[in-house]
Formats: structure tokens, C-alpha cells, sequence
């Protein structure tokens, strides 16, 4: 892991962090959906499918691998015409997946906490997208979540000052 920090006069601290093993991490994630909507846009080329068929298998798709979606540019078919099998091209567009290679595993970290040590902060970054991570997951799996009868859980809502911000790269 490797630091680089400023603090402001209005007492904020900026904490640039850059992780290889992160960026590793992040590569071989949107690789993998890469592979994956490449995969099921060639099974959708394949079909013989009306238009709003496959807008709506193409729209899956979006929402399956989101990451990977907006490194390619598609030319969709239009509702309007003929109703005989509809074709779909896509191509991936390079300065996009440049820009998001040369982001991965860096991240900027805005906090009020100036005398803290920039790897305490790292760490207290972690265990917060960790936190975080566990209440999405115990929300999606809650009985509310995966039948209608009972009432969706409330969110926790906490009367409590922003400390950090993060900008990922």
C-alpha cells in the first residue's frame, strides 16, 4: 500500500491510497464481467428474437453485469418497423476501459481526522465498506426481502456528522 496525504487549512486531511494488490483485485473482477456479458451478448446474437425481445434481454443483461456494460458502445434496433429478427451490434471502446485500468485500486480520502495515520484511516475506510457491505446483505436476505407479506425492514438512519468521503478513482 502505498500513501500520499495533504492536509487543508480548513482542517481536512486528503489521503491518496494506492493498493496493488487492490488493483489486481478490481482487474480480475471486471475481467470476469467482461467475459460474462461477452459471453451473453453472443448467446443474444445468436437468437432470433422481435426487437423488444432482446431490448429486454439486452436490459438483463445491463443489470447483470452493469460494470462491464459501460466499457462497450452497442447501435440497438429500433421498436419501429418490421417485425422480423432484430440485430444488435457492439464494439468496446478503449479510452473507457484505459480510464478505468488507470483508476483501479486508488482511491482519495477526504476526513476531519488529521492526526490519524494515513494506514489507521485506510483501515477505518475498510472495516466501514465492510460494515456496510454486511447490512446490504443482511437487508437482502431478511424474510421482508424475499416475501411481500411482511413489511420491508426500515433503514437505520443515525443523526451523526460526515467524518470521511471517498472518491474512487
Amino acid at each position: 500500500m502505498e500513501w500520499m496525504s495533504n492536509s487543508t487549512p480548513t482542517g481536512q486531511l486528503y489521503v491518496f491510497a494506492q493498493s496493488r494488490d487492490r488493483v489486481a483485485k478490481e482487474r480480475s473482477m471486471r475481467l470476469r464481467q467482461l467475459r460474462g456479458l461477452l459471453h451473453r451478448l453472443k448467446e443474444l446474437h445468436a437468437m432470433k428474437l422481435s426487437a423488444k425481445d432482446l431490448l429486454l434481454k439486452l436490459g438483463e443483461a445491463r443489470e447483470r453485469y452493469r460494470a462491464a456494460w459501460r466499457l462497450l458502445g452497442f447501435e440497438l434496433p429500433s421498436l419501429r418497423g418490421k417485425k422480423r429478427a432484430a440485430a444488435f451490434s457492439f464494439r468496446l471502446n478503449r479510452e473507457k476501459l484505459r480510464n478505468a485500468r488507470r483508476r483501479e485500486g486508488r482511491y482519495l480520502l477526504r476526513t476531519n481526522l488529521c492526526d490519524q495515520d494515513p494506514a489507521k484511516l485506510w483501515n477505518l475506510y475498510i472495516q466501514l465498506t465492510e460494515i456496510e457491505a454486511a447490512f446490504k446483505n443482511s437487508a437482502s436476505n431478511s424474510p421482508s426481502s424475499r416475501h411481500q407479506k411482511s413489511p420491508p425492514m426500515a433503514p437505520f438512519s443515525h443523526d451523526i456528522t460526515p467524518r470521511s468521503v471517498v472518491k474512487t478513482f
